[in-house]
């Protein structure tokens, strides 16, 4: 059985904007080369890119449309790639002697539920989708739409809590759980506030309550730095993956993953300490000190006389 590698979140940066383009040195690169070399170096068949909404979009964000601009950059790529076809789902690019590499936008949406407020990851539409409303709304929205709904990170004080969760499970409205390499740092960054997001402790339950309702649990890079692309993904069996169309792709991937975990699998590699470090240090330096502590994003557009 031939198996394709299938990473179903990844941000590439946590912002596509001039600060954090320098920052992961991307600027004045192709990005949809970018994504293609390295999905081709990490043997990704499918790289998602997932937009993220915010009720305030700063002037230069383009977190809410990550895969729109990476699509931009494909129709400027240089002659040794080209695109096989797009079709506002998924985009195919095949580079010179490589097998095609298939972008595909998925959307980190957020739900409102009394005090909490958390992400869901879904794919197969366009953004934007439904934004900020009631858990129950979100949902029957979703169902509707025949979109899954996988909860990111739902034991960290950003995610929907242990209560919802097994709510969740229970009447089988989530597709799955996902996974992130993020989700990489011992259990004492639980006690320390600008690293509890990131402890893998939060993981680690959330698989054991999806082992108890037998929920599928999909694991992903959540990649915000290039380097960290392919810290996690999945692997589905070539033949049932449909790689002809865009709501082809989608359908199979929800067909896949909706029958269980048996169905196919799953590497992290944060439980992989030659790997983890790459996301270790961002989440501590760049994450924990250098944004949250320093203010470095913010410094950089006041010094140039820019609203951030």
């Amino acid at each position: 059985m031939v198996l394709l590698r299938v990473n179903l979140h990844n941000h590439l940066a946590p912002d596509l904007d001039p600060y954090w383009k320098g920052r992961a040195e991307l600027e004045g690169k192709n990005l949809a080369e970018v994504m293609v070399d390295k999905s081709l170096e990490h043997k990704l068949t499918v790289n998602a890119l997932t937009d993220e909404f915010f009720e305030i979009h700063p002037p230069h964000s383009r977190t809410h449309e990550r895969f729109k601009v990476v699509c931009e950059h494909a129709q400027k790529m240089s002659k040794d790639y080209h695109v096989e076809w797009e079709d506002g789902l998924v985009i195919a690019i095949t580079k010179k002697g490589e097998p095609t590499v298939h972008l595909m936008g998925d959307q980190s949406i957020w739900v409102k539920e009394g005090k909490r407020k958390f992400k869901l990851l879904t794919f197969g539409g366009e953004s934007p989708l439904i934004e900020n409303q009631n858990l129950q709304d979100t949902l029957a929205y979703l169902k509707d739409k025949g979109f899954p709904a996988i909860p990111i990170y739902p034991l960290s004080p950003k995610g929907m809590g242990e209560e919802l969760l097994r709510r969740c499970c229970e009447d089988k409205s989530i597709l799955a759980i996902d996974s992130e390499s993020q989700m990489c740092l011992p259990w004492p960054a639980e006690h320390i506030p600008q690293f509890n997001q990131c402890a893998k402790s939060h993981d680690k339950r959330a698989r054991k309550i999806a082992s108890e309702y037998e929920i599928p649990i999909i694991s992903s890079d959540g990649a915000n730095w290039p380097t960290q692309i392919s810290a996690g993904y999945n692997l589905f069996p070539s033949e049932r993956v449909d790689l002809g169309s865009g709501e082809g792709l989608v359908r199979s991937l929800i067909t896949i993953i909706g029958d269980g975990k048996e169905a196919f699998g799953e590497v992290q590699h944060y439980l992989n300490p030659l790997r983890w470090k790459k996301w270790a240090k961002w989440t501590i330096w760049e994450y924990g000190l250098r944004e949250q502590k320093f203010r470095k994003k913010e410094k950089f557009y006041k010094d140039r006389g820019l609203k951030i």
